[in-house]
């Protein structure tokens, strides 16, 4: 496997966000998007909102960065199968 920057990246905060698929993880940032936008919450209520809002968007990230990872992977096997 390629040395890619990405695969250095720190692991979360929470470590069940590990377990987390993106979908999961998108829909739980939505809902937290959602209250904040409502603008009922208090500042300390927002503050963990975008908190855990930060540590989702940096997990869906690193799920991206994955599956970009192995789509250049499969393609350089498909590219070196088809030169040989």
């Amino acid at each position: 496997m390629p040395d890619h920057p990405v695969a250095h990246k720190n692991p979360p905060a929470d470590p069940q966000l590990l377990s987390m698929q993106y979908e999961e993880a998108m829909g739980e940032l939505k809902e937290l998007i959602n209250a904040m936008e409502g603008g009922e919450l208090s500042l300390e209520q927002s503050m963990q909102y975008f908190e855990r809002g930060r540590d989702l968007v940096a997990h869906c990230q690193r799920i991206l960065d994955e599956a970009q990872l192995k789509i250049e992977e499969i393609s350089l096997t498909n590219q070196a199968d088809e030169e040989q």
